[in-house]
């Protein structure tokens, strides 16, 4: 109901308290022990934890979800497209429909770009 307003001492230190970010302020308090344990045992086991093949793996199965998700949704933006170029007569439904193959060609080409560059650069 009330908002409650942070209020710092009159001093040089409450000024300088006042001034800093509500980041800064977090970070001058110690971190409690569950956080720095939970960091450390995250570290230690991250290499039995994510396998670097089954990260691939779910990626590309989700790319390729999104892949079929987007054909569906550029068809029927496309046939919308058509609709609009036979009912009004005027350019708009032709800059829908290139939006939409473009936008289903990019979610072919832009995987297979970052792959061309992972392998440019792995060797």
């Amino acid at each position: 109901m009330f908002i409650k307003e942070k209020t710092y001492p009159f001093t040089k230190e409450g000024f300088e308290l006042a001034k800093m970010s509500f980041f800064e302020r977090s970070i001058r308090k110690p971190m409690p022990k569950t956080i720095v344990m939970t960091a450390a045992s995250s570290v230690m086991y991250v290499g039995k934890i994510v396998m670097a093949s089954n990260l691939d793996n779910a990626g590309w199965r989700f790319i390729g979800y999104a892949r079929k998700g987007l054909f569906w949704i550029c068809l029927f933006t496309s046939f919308y497209g058509l609709y609009v170029m036979v009912m009004k007569k005027d350019g708009t439904g032709k800059k829908i429909i290139v939006t939409s193959v473009v936008t289903y060609i990019a979610s072919w080409m832009i995987p297979e770009l970052f792959l061309l560059i992972q392998d440019t650069f792995s060797e």
